[in-house]
Order: structure tokens, then sequence, then C-alpha cells
């Protein structure tokens, strides 16, 4: 049993790599992304120390600045996106930890998916595995102006929920979620020490 304080009012979620185990079926897309534009992608551990938590086209960029390509960020991300969906998607499976939790506090307290993933994959995530119901909003990258690291997705979810940002609490797995998190005056949780 997961215990919050009692000032927490809220709870915010990631979804890739916080509540559902999708970091290697995103790294398969990239790298079947890469495979059609007949580039090399970098390892899986590379890819999984560099990129956690950040979009998609800022993951292109950083790979063009690393392995010295010249794609497209929008193109590429979009294509990765579009295989992820189609190949990927509904295999990846929730985190039994983290989903507990959204189970022992679905209908006490608000609970939201709050991700700098696209509205479709997160969307199509959810309800493979049958846990949409569980969370009252899922905010993604689409209804905000800035990805993490920028504040604007956590501060969305409160707002959605009526809460002060004081009184939520994240769970996240990745440096630029926990970097979200402070910058909205959140308290977070790093799911990878539950």
């Amino acid at each position: 049993m997961f215990i919050i304080e009692p000032h927490i009012k809220a709870l915010i979620f990631d979804c890739d790599g916080t509540l559902i185990d999708s970091l290697d079926s995103h790294y398969l897309a990239w790298q079947a992304a890469y495979k059609e534009e007949g580039k090399e992608f970098w390892s899986r551990e590379e890819h999984r120390t560099r990129v956690g938590g950040s979009s998609s086209e800022n993951i292109v960029a950083l790979i063009n600045e690393v392995l010295g390509y010249e794609v497209d960020p929008p193109h590429m991300a979009v294509q990765k996106e579009a295989l992820f969906l189609r190949k990927f998607a509904k295999e990846a499976r929730p985190i039994a930890k983290v989903l507990e939790i959204a189970k022992q506090y679905h209908s006490k307290l608000p609970l939201v998916v709050a991700s700098n993933g696209h509205r479709e994959i997160v969307h199509c995530m959810l309800e493979a595995n049958e846990i949409k119901y569980l969370f009252d909003h899922v905010i993604t990258i689409e209804d905000v102006e800035h990805p993490k690291p920028a504040p604007d997705i956590f501060l969305a979810a409160a707002k959605l929920c009526d809460v002060a940002a004081k009184n939520c609490l994240v769970f996240e797995d990745s440096h630029t979620g926990f970097e979200a998190a402070k910058r909205a005056n959140m308290a977070y949780v790093d799911i990878r020490d539950l």
C-alpha cells in the first residue's frame, strides 16, 4: 500500500516508462524508422540514457547532433509515431507497482495522465491495457505549448483537477519529468525507487 501525505489532493502520472513499460517498444519503432531512411540507429542503452522523457522532435534533433545526421525532426517524428502506433503500441504493458497505486487511489483522488507522448498513442496504450477508466483526465504534448521539462503539462493537470500545484504528487521516471515537476512546484516520486 502506497501512503500519500494528507495535503496531496491529486495524483499525476507520466505514461511512457512510468505507467506503461513502453520504452523498448519505442526504441524498436525508432530503430525501424531510421532503417526506413537507410540510417543506423544508436544502441538501446544509449537511447535509454539520453532521451528519457523528451518529445519526439527533440529526440530527432539530439540524434542529428550526436550521429551527424540531417534528418528533418517533424518528418521523422511523424514517421516514428506512425510505426509505433501501427506495430508496437498495443504490446506495451502497465508497470505493476505504479498501476497498483492508480487503482488504490481511483475514485478517492483525481488521477491524471500527463505525457510528452502524442495523444493517439497514449490513448491507444491506455485503452489496449483497459486502464483508461482509472484516470479523470489525459493530457498530452498536443495540449500544451511547451513539453517537459517545462512545467506546462503538470500545471494544466492541476488546473483540470482544480487543485493547487503544491497539492499534487507526480509519478515520473525521467530527469525531464522531475525537472518539470520541480518547475511546477510539485512533489514527485521517482518510480524507479518504488
